[in-house]
């Protein structure tokens, strides 16, 4: 799905959601609207009432009942998906386009940055996976950091959250990431705090650990940096 902002943009980002991947769209006689609770996914009308162009990613076809996983995650394959939406879009436009991991979505947004490395203009990644507990039985110790992060070469932007209750996705992590992007050619931080009492398990959407009740200020660190 694309939204493109009513003012002039300033860049593209692509929206690359944490747990199973999946984002559920709801059609409405104004069109498609996305209905899923993860941070990015719900707030991708806000990232282009900030002046950008969003491509909110679902996951392949193939994937549609189980979502995605790790592997995929990591591999050769999501990057030639995300591929296929960055020349998509470059056909269109010469904005400079970013790639946005949450939580899960960090794998897929790192791996982009890696392997797209000619063609991705951003990186930035929200609650970033630094110390999972283990997952789909592969020993990922250091989560994300277990990529060749010094290929990303790249303006990035990393945050978290100080009260984030999620094991795999500490806010101690935010600095472990910017420490581990040696290579990039300028990195922006920030730990929020704050936001609204948890509604959803600690590694939810409603909860810190997706910036429940702050939404409006994390969007606007983060176009602001882009911008």
């Amino acid at each position: 799905m694309i939204i493109v902002p009513e003012v002039e943009a300033s860049a593209v980002v692509i929206l690359l959601e944490g747990g199973d991947g999946k984002v559920t769209f709801e059609e409405t006689p104004a069109g498609a609207m996305v209905v899923s609770n993860g941070f990015l996914a719900r707030n991708a009308g806000a990232f282009s009432e900030q002046g950008l162009v969003v491509a909110v990613v679902d996951v392949p076809s193939d994937f549609s009942a189980a979502g995605i996983d790790i592997d995929y995650r990591t591999g050769a394959d999501q990057a030639t998906d995300v591929e296929a939406v960055v020349d998509w879009i470059s056909e269109r436009t010469s904005l400079p386009i970013w790639v946005i991991g949450m939580s899960l979505g960090t794998y897929s947004a790192t791996n982009s940055a890696i392997r797209l490395a000619d063609k991705v203009d951003g990186y930035a990644v929200c609650s970033a996976s630094t110390s999972p507990p283990g997952l789909a039985g592969r020993d990922w110790p250091t989560g994300i950091l277990e990529l060749e992060m010094n290929e990303i070469t790249v303006p990035s932007i990393v945050i978290g959250h100080e009260d984030d209750e999620c094991a795999g996705t500490p806010s101690s992590g935010v600095q472990d990431v910017v420490d581990a992007l040696v290579n990039a050619e300028s990195v922006v931080s920030n730990v929020f705090g704050g936001g609204k009492p948890a509604a959803s398990p600690p590694c939810g959407p409603l909860s810190p650990h997706g910036y429940y009740g702050i939404d409006e200020d994390v969007v606007r660190f983060i176009a602001d940096n882009i911008k």
